[in-house]
């Protein structure tokens, strides 16, 4: 029922929305067609009063002694008078240039004569002026008038910062002999004005040449038609303009002009003539959606009983799977499904604690033999022995025994460190370096090494033979099949707030198959489940003993990378979690 109301509803508004739209814009379109042709015929009046007025001119006594005598202060004076009350008359008309002429050669015979409303200004010089377009539009035309855009880029009219809208003709005397130049100038901003006080549009009008000569953008006058943002206007053709024009977002209307050529234009967008039309649009599309979310809100509500608690419990179900055991449903309905999770809780409750016991009777094991081990050792008649060996040593001269007696020392008290199972990462880094020192010995210096640890990080707490082990693999596996020498990299950073450690090597290097075997059961001793078995266990036993004491220590949020290529070395990288305390730098174990 829903479905069919809504349709309906659409279809009708549809339709409705579509013959009120065309009959609006009909409506408009004429509206506009009747502004351009009253916008055109303003212009022609504009026009047709800057012609009068040349005209009236060409035939003034004033004129025509001011041409004969071009240099008489007197006449000069005579001229302003007459001429600027006449302008006074003319308020379309904003400035006046006459350059007296040599009859028929052209030739300047004096100072043009320029005023304005506001009195004597100055004009172009003639040898200037007789380059310009103007000048030889006027000259081609023998005494008809012509029509041109002067901005005060161009200084025609010097020190005026208005647009001029200009008529120039040729002033003929009697015998048809040229006398001189005039120019009437017309300010294109009253023009403007004019245009947005009587236009709730976008309005232009273009002369023959296509140059706006004004309209209501001010940053499109004085620029060709074809340089507007508007497409449509672009497109048009100035010989064939037509008098309306719709296009998909535009309505358009054009008129010209057979007095000057010029052309009005009127644009509007259509969105603005179908204002009122789209608040009825909107109003039925607003019923629409009230009445769509209505069927919708009332679908859900029957739905949601029934298919929410299952899409639940199964988003649950698949963050347990990757060993999230703390997901919890609730559902307070006491039916079949409400049974389902409660019965569901008590399985992860049950899970996770199976888990944790597991792992808490590993750890205690673990602890258990190392204890043990170290019980089986007495470290004060070691560490005694060692010392007499090493200056018995001494005293014989035998430096390399001396070395290797007190490294072996050293490595013995930071392994055993007091039974403490955590230690600073710098104890960790000595106990590395008596070992590689040890291993040289033993390799007859055919191992080189570098160790590398951020002063931050000096003092950071970690498990104890947390990096020895990897060196221990990388000489093992790395250093010994080579023939040649052998060179072992150990570098600790601190990378924000994690503590990065590697250890390189350039050894033989693990093959593919190996590596990628290596790093999966990384990834699955992560996830807290069984890392399965592996192809050479006895390889890798160190490296997944040392990936579970690290689980154990810091959780899931430790990582520990093995990357490799065969023949060309190895890289064991840890990245565990570190924050910056106010006596020291720490990595705390959790």
């Amino acid at each position: 029922m829903a479905p069919l109301l809504i349709a309906t509803i659409g279809l009708t508004g549809y339709f409705s929305y579509y013959v009120a739209s065309q009959l609006a814009l009909s409506k408009a379109g004429q509206n506009q067609t009747n502004l351009t042709r009253q916008t055109i015929d303003h212009f022609n009046n504009i026009a047709q009063d800057a012609i009068d007025f040349s005209n009236y001119l060409l035939l003034s006594e004033t004129v025509q002694e001011l041409l004969s005598k071009p240099d008489d202060p007197e006449v000069h004076r005579r001229a302003f008078t007459t001429l600027s009350a006449l302008m006074v008359t003319r308020n379309s008309i904003q400035s006046l240039i006459i350059y007296p002429l040599e009859p028929n050669s052209m030739k300047s015979i004096g100072q043009p004569f320029a005023i304005d409303q506001t009195g004597l200004t100055s004009a172009m010089p003639y040898p200037l002026f007789s380059k310009s377009k103007l000048f030889q539009s006027a000259l081609e035309l023998n005494g008809k008038e012509t029509w041109g855009f002067i901005p005060p880029s161009e200084k025609l009219f010097v020190g005026d910062s208005d647009n001029k809208i200009v008529l120039a003709k040729l002033i003929k005397s009697v015998d048809l002999r040229t006398k001189g130049m005039i120019i009437v100038g017309v300010q294109e901003s009253k023009l403007r004005k004019q245009l947005i006080n009587s236009i709730d549009a976008q309005a232009l009008v273009l002369d023959d040449a296509g140059t706006i000569l004004t309209g209501t953008e001010s940053t499109w006058i004085g620029h060709s038609y074809r340089n507007i943002p508007n497409k449509e206007i672009k497109q048009l053709s100035l010989s064939d303009m037509p008098t309306t024009l719709q296009s998909s977002d535009w309505l358009i209307s054009s008129a010209s002009s057979d007095l000057t050529g010029w052309h009005a234009v009127v644009i509007q967008p259509k969105d603005t003539l179908l204002q009122e039309l789209n608040r009825i649009s909107m109003i039925t599309i607003i019923f629409m959606s009230v009445s769509l979310l209505t069927a919708l809100l009332f679908s859900w509500i029957a739905t949601s009983f029934i298919t929410t608690p299952m899409r639940k419990l199964l988003k649950s179900m698949r963050m347990l799977q990757t060993g999230d055991f703390s997901q919890r449903v609730h559902f307070s309905a006491t039916d079949e499904i409400g049974q389902l999770g409660r019965g569901y809780n008590v399985m992860v409750e049950r899970i996770k604690e199976l888990i944790d016991d597991v792992y808490n009777t590993k750890l205690k094991q673990r602890e258990a033999e190392l204890k043990t081990l170290q019980e089986q050792i007495n470290p004060h008649f070691l560490y005694n022995t060692l010392d007499m060996i090493y200056l018995s040593a001494q005293r014989n001269g035998e430096t390399a025994i001396a070395e290797m007696v007190y490294s072996l020392s050293r490595m013995f008290r930071l392994r055993l460190s007091g039974g403490r199972s955590i230690i600073s990462l710098e104890q960790e880094m000595e106990l590395v370096q008596h070992y590689l020192h040890l291993q040289r010995l033993r390799f007859k210096n055919r191992i080189t090494f570098d160790l590398d640890i951020d002063p931050r990080a000096r003092h950071a707490q970690v498990p104890k033979l947390l990096i020895q082990p990897l060196v221990e693999n990388a000489v093992i596996h790395g250093i010994e099949p080579l023939n040649g020498d052998g060179f072992i990299q150990v570098k600790c950073q601190i990378d924000s707030d994690r503590l990065m450690i590697s250890v390189t090597d350039n050894g033989a290097g693990i093959p593919y198959d190996r590596l990628a075997e290596l790093n999966h059961m990384f990834v699955q001793i992560t996830k807290r489940s069984d890392a399965g078995t592996t192809t050479n266990p006895s390889q890798s036993f160190a490296i997944r003993n040392l990936q579970e004491r690290l689980m154990l220590a810091f959780g899931p949020e430790v990582q520990l990378r093995i990357d490799s290529q065969e023949g060309r070395g190895t890289t064991a990288s840890i990245a565990i979690p570190w924050e910056e305390t106010r006596d020291h730098d720490e990595c705390t174990p959790g």
